[in-house]
């Protein structure tokens, strides 16, 4: 048999594109999931900066503008304390949800802004990355996370109180 007859056999070709077909989106898939790991690390590097400035905090306020009137929470004390634990623990998470980011939830250290994000349940956004509130857990029976807890679902209770609902 010459080798030309061989690679027009219909079964053998068809198999080769299998194969080089299966072999590249293995390695290509593994190159991905490479890549994604390397960007969460570097969102965890650039968040650590962000997180080290907000250790000094003492005053926390929350705001939400879903409304024409804003509606906000202050935190301070003990309850600042764990909201600033919770943030800095966070981790960066590269998914992709369809998070609304209404509330704004600001870091004082007195009258000194020390920084800000973007709250939705249990995802956050600091410096235009997102991440995770590593306490939130969504289907708890008690306590769904600290952020969850002590921001998002007491303003959106505040919320529903404002429009009379």
């Amino acid at each position: 048999m010459d080798t030309k007859s061989q690679y027009r056999n219909p079964l053998i070709l068809a198999l080769v594109v299998i194969v080089v077909y299966v072999a590249a989106r293995l390695v290509f898939g593994f190159a991905y999931l490479g890549m994604q790991n390397i960007e969460e690390r570097l969102d965890n590097y650039h968040f650590s900066a962000f997180a080290q400035k907000l250790t000094a905090t003492d005053n926390i306020v929350a705001t939400t503008q879903r409304l024409p009137k804003v509606v906000s929470l202050s935190l301070h004390g003990e309850d600042a304390k764990r909201v600033v634990q919770a943030v800095c623990a966070g981790k960066a998470d590269r998914r992709r949800y369809s998070n609304l980011w209404e509330q704004k939830v600001v870091f004082f250290e007195g009258t000194n802004r020390l920084g800000e994000i973007l709250l939705d349940g249990g995802l956050f956004m600091a410096d235009g990355r997102q991440y995770r509130d590593i306490s939130y857990r969504p289907n708890a029976n008690e306590g769904s996370g600290i952020l969850n807890d002590l921001i998002y679902i007491p303003l959106v209770n505040m919320e529903f109180k404002a429009q009379g609902l």
